[in-house]
């Protein structure tokens, strides 16, 4: 009997060590540090308000709002056609430059040149020719043997044909220095001129379109078909919203404890949902006064608070801006 009663205390002892072991590592859990706070969605990236650069009337509007779009994408665009026409026409400008700068570099048409060179080459001859005869009848003529009239005639002949090859010989060089190197420089400076006015012109097109800065989403549009759009007033606002980060505000008594690596647990306000579990990746340096309220009669409103960044997991469809409970766990990393 006795031995009955021991072997029942030892498995009622050994159960009781086992229940007060697990209920002593549940109460410790449970009274792990945590400190609460309160926070609002965003995208890592910031909200950007997308504007054009200068002031016009919109002429459409080729987005919608929550639709997804790629970098580059065109967005909006204001009435342009007075830019696109000055683009054409100095377009048009550029190409007549340059025609006329090759027209230029070409120069004289070859067969021109050589066919030039090719009466220098017969007018030398005749001219050497003449000269021949000219001094011929000069002797002729010292003998008597020939009238002065003729010898008078070979000499002028013989000096005309001179005149003949020199003209010939100008006109040679004239064709082939026709491309003088300060033409040349003149018809170079024209196209670089041309050339800036169309880069002008296009960044001023450009101006009247509204390009997606990356990929990302429209989360609001402020503008529509018609309206004036001004340089300081937003035409939509853009964000990238596949990662999303959390901005909380924690009370100033815990400001020393907050660490990058430590847990958090994320719960939209006034929704009964399961938690999101984030890290926080950044600590502010700076304390701040609280810009976050729970708005209840025994919220204090004076306090200075320390931010933390919560980055959310990947395809976290949370709408920006939403306003969520947070619970950092302080001594997990």
């Amino acid at each position: 009997m006795i031995k009955i009663f021991c072997k029942s205390y030892l498995i009622y002892f050994i159960l009781f060590f086992q229940l007060s072991t697990s209920v002593l590592a549940q109460t410790e859990k449970a009274q792990e540090p945590t400190v609460q706070g309160i926070g609002y969605v965003e995208p890592v990236n910031q909200v950007l308000r997308l504007n054009f650069k200068s002031p016009g009337i919109i002429a459409e509007i080729l987005v919608n709002v929550g639709q997804e779009v790629k970098k580059g994408a065109l967005l909006a665009r204001k009435n342009n056609d007075e830019e696109q026409a000055l683009l054409a026409l100095e377009q048009a400008t550029l190409e007549l430059a340059r025609a006329e700068a090759e027209q230029l570099q070409a120069g004289i048409n070859p067969a021109k040149i050589n066919a030039q060179q090719t009466a220098v080459i017969a007018k030398k001859a005749v001219s050497d020719y003449s000269k021949l005869q000219a001094q011929r009848f000069n002797n002729l003529a010292a003998s008597n043997s020939v009238p002065i009239a003729h010898k008078d005639q070979a000499v002028s002949e013989a000096e005309h044909s001179e005149a003949e090859l020199k003209a010939a010989q100008a006109e040679l060089r004239y064709l082939q220095d026709y491309v003088r190197p300060v033409d040349q420089t003149v018809a170079i400076a024209k196209v670089h001129i041309a050339q800036s006015k169309v880069k002008l012109q296009q960044v001023l097109l450009a101006e009247t379109e509204l390009h997606a800065p990356s990929d990302g989403t429209i989360l609001e549009i402020n503008k529509h078909s018609g309206d004036n759009a001004d340089a300081s007033e937003s035409v939509m606002l853009f964000a990238d919203t596949s990662k999303l980060q959390v901005r909380a505000e924690l009370d100033e008594d815990f400001a020393l404890l907050l660490k990058a690596g430590q847990r958090v647990s994320i719960y939209a306000r006034g929704a009964e949902q399961k938690a999101i579990l984030g890290t926080i990746t950044q600590v502010n340096p700076i304390m701040g006064k609280k810009t976050i309220f729970a708005r209840t009669t025994t919220e204090r409103k004076d306090v200075d608070v320390r931010q933390v960044l919560v980055r959310l997991p990947e395809k976290s469809e949370l709408p920006i801006g939403l306003e969520t409970d947070v619970t950092v766990e302080l001594n997990n990393q």
